[in-house]
C-alpha cells in the first residue's frame, strides 16, 4: 500500500523506485532495499543477484572471502565455496594465487593395469604408471559392467604411459574421447577394432580423435589399427613429437587423409598398410626426417601428397594398386629408396624422381620393379 511505501521509503507511483529490475513489492518480501538497486553493495544489482540464485541482502553469498560480484568476475559458482571442489575456498585460492575454476589438490599417480573409468575418476587420478586398458565404466547394480560412453569424469588426468584401447570388449556405446582434454603427454598410445566386432553398428561412429587436443608428445608409438569408421585425426593438432616406432597406420576401412596432424614436427617413422579408403598423406606436418617409410597396399593411395618436406628416410612404397605420383618426394636427400609393384605408377615416373634425385645430390641406394612399364 502507498502507507507501507511511506515506511519504507519508496515512491509510491513507481512500482520500481530504484530501477534495479525488481518491484517494490517484490523487494518487500526477499528483504532487500527498495530505495538501493544493490541492496548489499557487492556490485551485483538486486535483479541480477535474483538471477544468479545469490543472496541479494549478503555481500558474499557462500562465505568463501570473495564477494558475489568478485565470483562473477572470476567465473565461479557464488553459491558454492569451493568452486572446483578441490578442498581449498575460492577465496583461499585467489589468496594464492591459483585457479579457483581447477583442482589444486596433490597429484595422485596410479599405478599397474587400469580397465575401469570409474576408478580413475573416483581416485582422482592425474598419472598412470602402467597400462589404461579402458573396458568399464564401474558396475551396474545387477553387477554387470557399465558401458563407456565418454571418459569426461577424467579431467585430472595428464599423464599416461600406455593407451591401449581395445574395441573389441565395448559394447558399441563410446561417442568419443571427450575427458582427455588435459592430457599432454603419453609413451605409447593404441587404438584398435574401433567400430569393429560389436554386436550392432556403434551408436554413434567414431571418426575423429576430437578429445586428444592438449596431447604434445607420444614417445615411444602411436599405432591406429582395423578401425572401421575413423576417417582423419582430427583432434591431435597439437601433436608435435611421435618417436619410438613412430606411426603405424594399419587395415583402417575409413582412413582418408591424416588431417590432424598439421603440426607434427618429429616422426621417427611411419607405416601406412591396407588403409582402404586412404587417398593422400595431406595433413602431415612438417616432417623433415624419418628412420624408415613404408607405405604399402592402400588400394586408393594416388599420390604421396603431404610428404612434401621429407628428406631424410629409407623408403619402401610397394603396391599401392592406384598409385600414380612419387613427386612429392623430390626434396629427399638421403636415404635408401624401392619402388616396386605399383601397378598404376608408370616406371618412367620413377625414373624421373631417381633423375632428379641424383641431380639434387641425393645419397643413397635407389631400387624399383614391376611398376607400370605400359605408359
Amino acid at each position: 500500500s502507498d502507507g507501507d511505501e511511506a515506511d519504507a521509503g519508496s515512491d509510491p507511483t513507481d512500482t520500481d523506485t530504484d530501477d534495479d529490475g525488481v518491484s517494490d513489492g517484490d523487494e518487500a518480501d526477499a528483504g532487500t532495499d527498495p530505495t538501493d538497486a544493490d541492496t548489499d553493495d557487492d556490485g551485483l544489482s538486486d535483479s541480477e543477484e535474483a538471477a544468479a540464485g545469490t543472496d541479494p541482502t549478503d555481500a558474499d553469498t557462500d562465505d568463501d572471502g570473495l564477494s558475489d560480484s568478485e565470483e562473477a568476475d572470476a567465473g565461479t559458482d557464488p553459491t558454492d565455496e569451493d568452486t572446483d571442489g578441490d578442498g581449498v575456498s575460492d577465496g583461499d585460492e585467489a589468496d594464492a594465487g591459483t585457479d579457483p575454476t581447477v583442482p589444486d589438490t596433490p597429484p595422485v599417480a596410479c599405478s599397474g593395469t587400469i580397465v575401469d573409468v570409474l576408478a580413475i575418476e573416483e581416485r582422482g587420478c592425474t598419472s598412470i604408471t602402467g597400462m589404461f586398458y579402458p573396458m568399464q565404466y564401474g558396475l551396474g547394480e545387477d553387477g554387470l559392467e557399465v558401458p563407456i560412453t565418454t571418459f569426461e569424469g577424467l579431467t585430472r588426468l595428464t599423464y599416461i604411459e600406455t593407451f591401449f584401447l581395445d574395441a573389441f570388449w565395448l559394447s558399441g556405446e563410446l561417442e568419443s574421447f571427450r575427458g582427455f582434454h588435459n592430457v599432454t603427454e603419453m609413451e605409447y598410445f593404441w587404438i584398435e577394432y574401433l567400430g569393429m566386432y560389436y554386436v550392432t553398428d556403434p551408436l554413434i561412429p567414431i571418426r575423429n580423435l576430437e578429445g586428444f587436443e592438449a596431447l604434445t608428445t607420444v614417445r615411444t608409438g602411436l599405432s591406429l589399427s582395423m578401425s572401421v569408421h575413423l576417417e582423419t585425426l582430427h583432434g591431435l593438432e597439437n601433436l608435435t613429437h611421435i618417436g619410438g616406432h613412430g606411426l603405424w597406420l594399419h587395415r583402417n576401412d575409413g582412413l582418408i587423409s591424416l588431417e590432424g596432424l598439421e603440426n607434427l614436427s618429429h616422426l621417427e617413422n611411419m607405416e601406412a598398410y591396407q588403409n582402404t579408403a586412404l587417398i593422400s598423406f595431406e595433413g602431415l606436418g612438417p616432417v623433415t626426417h624419418m628412420d624408415k617409410l613404408l607405405v604399402q597396399g592402400n588400394p586408393l593411395l594416388t599420390s604421396m601428397t603431404g610428404l612434401e618436406g621429407l628428406t631424410s628416410a629409407d623408403i619402401d612404397i610397394i603396391s599401392n594398386n592406384s598409385l600414380t605420383s612419387v613427386a612429392a618426394l623430390e626434396d629427399m636427400r638421403t636415404g635408401d629408396i624401392q619402388i616396386r609393384n605399383n601397378a598404376s605408377l608408370c616406371q618412367s615416373s620413377v625414373d624421373a624422381l631417381e633423375a632428379t634425385l641424383v641431380a639434387a645430390g641425393w645419397s643413397g641406394t635407389f631400387s624399383s620393379s614391376d611398376n607400370d612399364d605400359g605408359c
